[in-house]
């Protein structure tokens, strides 16, 4: 039977010797739990005081807050803490800390407390507090520490890209930061944490979920009675129970099942502990709609390596992916991406693009992702092959949603090499309110090449050689419940293609020719990669892969629970959105673009090929025929 975990917490203030702090982490840390979010320097975390929680608090003095740090290593060795009414807006009172080894947690938790100048006496009025802090990383070092708990929505915040972000949804749990008071009074106050329910259920199966009640309150909790509501209310009572503050209760919820495919509306809310009703309800209750999957639903993972001719580690690699890959029993598609460790004979432009899923400028090899899905302690999808890292990926992505089914056919025509194309994606439940996309991609396998420590006749598949959509991030649709989006192109399969890496340029300024780069298409070792992913334009961690299909030149594919006599909607049109980035300094832009020209804020033009200093920078080009801009930030 599956077991998904749902986690349900019990918030309040601490008593006793630490009445004076408000808190909604439980306190534990992981030196490998340290993090920080994007790209940017600029790194902050706070935590957030309701309304209610505020109204139970009035008159009370905020006096400092006390933090779990990951790192020192913070421009000018300092750090600014912060009591604010608005995230990034003018503060109620700062103080500046210096972070130093002796109090920045490494084997132990070194908890660092900051006094503000001046106390804040809670009104009992305000909408809302934030508590936390801010600093600049002075590399890529981790600043971040939370309790690797269960999320909870508007409670912790952290800053990404220079911008302040509900961390709720990102699988961090709560930011470790108390908030100090000159008096708590005891009370209880349960919040019910962000539970996602709606795993990947199958029709006719049915799942237990488990809860875990954590007592961050001032008194012992001898009692819960948490309601759960399906077709029916239903309250599960426990007592005898002795929960100290800053101890777990696990329990178990009723089965879920569903006999057929659909929704069951959800809900559960904390009625009561010790017998009476909580001082704060307004966070109590957490409702989901639960999906049920066809009982033959398939869904297939997007396994994407990345690799490099050069690489002396990447054979043994190769053979780690494949022998594990081999005991799953899940469903896997794989591509490979030559772009992981220097460019090589193999390497397109879009492989160079899809670095961005590393995180930072530096990329490696051997290396993976699996549905491009963030690894929960690392938070970026690319991840270092190894048997432990690959089964803890398949382990991760075993409860994400296939949204849809997918059907991929090709004609091919021998004589004058002409494919005609087409995707069709069958929804099955809404995406959200969310940016989606469908994208198909051509791979190749037995491609003959130099590899480092593994000859000159080593055979190289899963190729990416392109996208057919001529985008790499896919082109927008709307993917409707019960209907089907189909993607149809026809196009001719070339004799040979040329690593669109390898421009003229840059094949000037290396040793490679153009004969070195362009290989030949050989039509039986081609196949075709359809998939259906989420769109967050320059967030790594966000864009994930709902479900994929791979099928040969020439045939089909079509997935279990594809329905063929749903009703069609328009085909999608191409993406008029064009990708213009920078990698490692320099330049990079889809194919659809050319003429590229960059300028500074001064005016100054600057070559596109150049590897372009820190700043802001204006990037021209030529695409379908108009001019279009983008301006782009360089670390």
């Amino acid at each position: 039977m599956n077991k998904f975990l749902l986690t349900v917490l019990l918030a309040s203030v601490v008593g006793s010797a630490q009445a004076a702090d408000v808190t909604y982490t439980t306190g534990a840390f992981s030196r490998n739990g340290f993090f920080s979010l994007g790209t940017g320097m600029k790194q902050g975390m706070a935590m957030r005081l309701s309304k209610e929680k505020l109204a139970l608090l009035k008159g009370k003095q905020i006096t400092g807050i006390k933090v779990l740090y990951g790192s020192k290593n913070v421009e000018g060795g300092q750090v600014t803490a912060f009591l604010t009414t608005e995230l990034g807006g003018i503060p109620i009172a700062t103080q500046t800390q210096a972070l130093t080894t002796a109090n920045v947690s490494s084997t132990t938790a070194k908890w660092t407390e900051t006094t503000f100048p001046q106390p804040y006496t809670i009104t009992g009025e305000e909408d809302c507090l934030y508590l936390g802090y801010e600093g600049s990383m002075t590399g890529a070092y981790k600043l971040y520490s939370t309790d690797q708990t269960q999320d909870a929505a508007a409670c912790s915040y952290a800053i990404m890209n220079d911008s302040w972000i509900d961390t709720n949804g990102r699988g961090k749990g709560m930011a470790n930061i108390k908030a100090v008071l000159d008096e708590v009074p005891a009370h209880t106050d349960a919040l019910l944490k962000t539970s996602n329910l709606s795993g990947y259920y199958l029709a006719g199966n049915a799942y237990t979920l488990h809860g875990q009640v954590y007592n961050a309150g001032t008194e012992t909790i001898q009692s819960i009675d948490v309601d759960v509501e399906l077709d029916q209310t239903m309250t599960l009572t426990y007592t005898g129970l002795n929960l100290q503050p800053g101890q777990t209760y696990d329990i178990t919820l009723p089965d879920v099942s569903a006999l057929e495919s659909g929704s069951i509306n959800m809900g559960i809310n904390v009625a009561k502990v010790n017998g009476a009703a909580d001082a704060d309800m307004s966070d109590n209750r957490y409702a989901e709609i639960v999906f049920f999957y066809p009982a033959n639903m398939e869904r297939s993972l997007l396994v994407e390596s990345f690799t490099g001719q050069s690489c002396s580690n990447c054979p043994t690699g190769h053979a780690t992916m494949k022998r594990v890959l081999a005991q799953t029993d899940q469903s896997i598609v794989e591509v490979a991406h030559h772009a992981g460790y220097n460019p090589d004979n193999f390497t397109m432009m879009e492989d160079l693009h899809y670095t961005m899923f590393y995180g930072s400028n530096s990329t490696y090899a051997p290396a993976f992702m699996i549905n491009r899905w963030p690894d929960a302690n690392k938070y970026i999808p690319v991840q270092e092959v190894s048997e432990a890292n690959i089964l803890s990926i398949l382990s991760q992505t075993a409860p994400s949603h296939p949204y849809a089914s997918l059907k991929l056919a090709s004609d091919y025509n021998e004589e004058t090499r002409e494919v005609k194309l087409r995707l069709q994606v069958y929804g099955h439940e809404d995406m959200g309110q969310t940016q989606n996309v469908l994208n198909v991609v051509m791979i190749q396998d037995g491609m003959i090449d130099i590899q480092s420590n593994g000859g000159s006749d080593y055979e190289h598949n899963h190729v990416f050689r392109g996208a057919v959509t001529g985008n790499e991030w896919g082109l927008l649709a709307d993917f409707t419940p019960g209907e089907v989006v189909t993607y149809e192109t026809t196009f001719t399969l070339p004799e040979s293609i040329r690593a669109s890496y390898w421009t003229d340029e840059r094949l000037a300024s290396s040793s490679k020719t153009a004969e070195k780069v362009t290989k030949a298409v050989v039509p039986s070792d081609v196949h075709f990669v359809g998939y259906i992913a989420r769109y967050v334009d320059n967030d790594p961690a966000l864009n994930y892969v709902h479900n994929c299909v791979v099928a040969p030149l020439g045939g089909s594919y079509t997935q279990r629970a594809f329905s063929e006599g749903a009703d069609a909607i328009t085909t999608p049109e191409a993406n008029t959105q064009y990708a213009i980035r920078v990698v490692d300094g320099r330049v990079c832009a889809d194919h659809r673009i050319s003429h590229l020209s960059v300028y500074d804020m001064l005016g100054r033009q600057h070559s596109a090929t150049d590897r372009l200093t820190p700043g802001l920078y204006i990037i021209k080009g030529i695409a379908a025929g108009k001019t279009i801009s983008q301006k782009v930030l360089v670390k």
